[in-house]
């Protein structure tokens, strides 16, 4: 589906003020990063971030076995 062909200037008002949403929440919580390390430790960030790479690339995987049923045809 496309819907640029029918947006009107609100529905690109929105999506700009959400993208400025966005980049000030980004801002914010990277000037907040060395303050949350303080509370929360190297350690936890560490884990953190290994778990979240592991749930990405069961995100990946699941995308490719989609891909190849849909791809075959195959059904189950």
């Amino acid at each position: 589906m496309n819907f640029v062909s029918n947006a009107g200037y609100l529905k690109i008002g929105v999506v700009i003020f959400i993208f400025g949403l966005l980049c000030w929440l980004t801002y914010f919580s990277f000037m907040l990063s060395e303050l949350v390390i303080k509370k929360i430790g190297h350690n936890v960030i560490s884990v953190v971030g290994k778990i979240m790479g592991l749930i990405i690339a069961i995100i990946g995987t699941d995308m490719i076995i989609q891909g190849i049923k849909i791809s075959f045809e195959l059904t189950a």
